[in-house]
């Protein structure tokens, strides 16, 4: 998207960590992971989500949701 602002870095989040491990054990464990065969997973659906930060907690909005035909 050639209108896309800088700051703005579209990605799907799989996993959350709150911690600051050495980069070797990441970067260990994520490459196990690039020989995992892929798996399918039916979605009825997805939402867009605003996610904000309030105090210690993490907050989210749905902003848009989407149902897919089960057919």
């Amino acid at each position: 998207m050639p209108d896309e602002p800088a700051w703005f870095k579209p990605h799907i989040s799989v996993t959350y960590c709150n911690a600051d491990p050495p980069a070797r054990e990441v970067i260990d464990r994520l490459t196990r992971l690039r020989v995992t065969p892929p798996i399918s997973v039916p979605v009825a659906s997805v939402d867009l989500l605003e996610l904000r930060r309030e105090g210690h907690a993490y907050r989210w909005t749905i902003r848009h949701h989407i149902d897919f035909d089960s057919e």
